[in-house]
């Protein structure tokens, strides 16, 4: 509400929650709140697009926050680059809203598709995205849980989409180790999915092998890391956490060596973000 853009608005959607949401949207003026049944947070995001009226898309999580600017400068070289989005880079904080460090986001380079196969570039609230773009690729696709951005990023880089790097610290993003703990199975199988999906499949390995392969490892490296904390998972999740690594050989070699790579990836994110 404090970003420097007169024409600016903002849409709320309620998605079925059961807490003060829409109490706390309705008292701040000129605030459009849209309430449905929970539907997933695809399904909101698509319903806030349908809404807008705008030809930019801001999105913002609930419990991510922007810094003042945020929308503003990433606007400004959206408009100077010409591209389809542009997204920033951020800062992790914890639940109590305390800075943890750097996120380090990859420069997507001049080739978006390529950089995606690598991996994911950004979550949505880093992104500033042409509203055609997000509609002719479709939206958000509902049905997937996990890495639904992903989806997206690599559907609309398959049209021909660019994406630019704003080198800057604009949006704080919220992480709750306890709940991604907690759901790393989901995450690797939904993630994994989208991946094959849309990389694998349609043969863009081919095209990017070495950068297929990243993401391809990466994917293996978040699950080795999530598997780390399987203590504090219930005796059914563990136990299914178990039957995945064993139907996954290709995990083993990720979870032998998973303390080297996480040094390793802490590196480069503290080398990107310029403290090393």
């Amino acid at each position: 509400m404090a970003q420097q853009l007169p024409a600016l608005e903002v849409i709320a959607v309620d998605d079925g929650s059961t807490d003060q949401t829409a109490t706390v949207a309705r008292s701040y003026p000129g605030v459009t709140l849209i309430q449905q049944e929970n539907q997933g947070v695809s399904a909101a995001r698509n319903t806030g697009v349908a809404a807008a009226k705008g030809e930019i898309l801001c999105f913002l999580d609930a419990d991510d926050r922007l810094l003042p600017g945020s929308i503003t400068e990433r606007l400004e070289l959206l408009d100077r680059e010409g591209t389809a989005g542009v997204y920033c880079d951020a800062y992790f904080i914890d639940l109590d809203g305390k800075r943890i460090g750097p996120m380090g986001l990859r420069s997507p380079g001049p080739n978006t598709l390529r950089a995606l196969c690598a991996g994911n570039l950004c979550p949505p609230s880093m992104l500033l995205l042409r509203r055609q773009v997000y509609s002719d690729g479709g939206g958000l696709d509902p049905s997937i849980r996990w890495g639904e951005e992903y989806d997206l990023w690599l559907r609309i880089a398959a049209r021909g989409a660019q994406f630019a790097k704003l080198d800057r610290h604009l949006v704080e993003y919220r992480i709750n180790p306890e709940g991604a703990t907690r759901a790393y199975v989901d995450m690797f199988l939904s993630a994994n999915r989208v991946f094959s999906r849309r990389v694998l499949k349609p043969g863009l390995w081919t095209r990017y092998p070495v950068q297929s392969l990243l993401g391809w490892a990466k994917l293996r490296h978040y699950f080795a890391a999530g598997h780390a904390g399987r203590h504090r998972l219930s005796q059914a999740e563990r136990a299914r956490a178990r039957n995945v690594v064993l139907k996954s050989p290709s995990l083993w070699p990720f979870l032998l060596f998973r303390p080297l790579l996480g040094s390793v990836k802490r590196w480069v994110r503290l080398r990107r973000a310029g403290e090393v």
